[in-house]
C-alpha cells in the first residue's frame, strides 16, 4: 500500500534537486507528480497526469453510482410501461444507466480540478511548486527524513492516507 506524501518548494530548481534526491532514494520516476502554475516550464520533471490534477476518479464513482440507480428506476417504469419481463430489463437498464452516468461523470471530471488538491490551489497560483511522492508505508519516515535533511525549504504539506498500488 502507499501513501500520498505532499511537499510545495518555491522554484522549479529546488523541485529538480528534491526530485534527483528522490531517484537517489530510489523512488521510481513514475511515482512523482510535479504540479505547478500553468505556464511554468518545468524542464524533465515528472508532471502530474490529468488523474492527479482533476477530479476525474471521484467524478466516474458518483456517476455510476447514480446511473446505477436511475437505470434501475427506467428498468421499473419499463416494465410497468410495456409489460416486459422485470429480470432481463432490469439488467439492461441498471448497467446501461451505470455505464451512461460513469461516462457522462468523467467528462464532468475531466474539466473539475481536483477536490483534494484544494488546499495548495493559492499556493500554486502565488508561484510556488506542488510535489506529490507515492511512497510504500514502510518508507516514508526514511524519505521524510531525507528531503528534511537535504532540502529544509521543502515544506511538508502532509500525507493522503491511501493510494492503490495501481492507480
Amino acid at each position: 500500500m502507499y501513501r500520498r506524501l505532499y511537499y510545495l518548494l518555491p522554484s522549479v530548481a529546488k523541485t529538480e534537486a528534491l526530485v534527483n534526491q528522490l531517484l537517489l532514494d530510489r523512488v521510481e520516476f513514475g511515482k512523482i507528480h510535479v504540479l505547478a502554475k500553468e505556464n511554468t516550464p518545468l524542464g524533465r520533471l515528472p508532471e502530474a497526469s490529468a488523474f492527479q490534477k482533476n477530479d476525474i476518479k471521484r467524478s466516474f464513482f458518483i456517476g455510476a453510482f447514480i446511473g446505477l440507480f436511475l437505470g434501475a428506476l427506467a428498468g421499473i417504469a419499463l416494465h410497468q410501461a410495456l409489460y416486459l419481463p422485470m429480470g432481463g430489463i432490469m439488467i439492461l437498464t441498471t448497467l446501461g444507466g451505470a455505464v451512461l452516468g460513469a461516462w457522462f461523470a468523467t467528462m464532468y471530471g475531466l474539466i473539475m480540478p481536483n477536490k483534494e488538491l484544494r488546499p495548495f490551489k493559492d499556493a500554486i497560483e502565488n508561484g510556488e511548486i506542488l510535489v506529490m511522492i507515492d511512497i510504500e508505508k514502510r518508507r516514508i519516515d526514511e524519505i521524510e527524513k531525507d528531503i528534511e535533511r537535504l532540502l529544509p525549504e521543502a515544506h511538508f504539506q502532509g500525507m493522503e492516507p491511501r493510494i492503490p498500488s495501481f492507480p
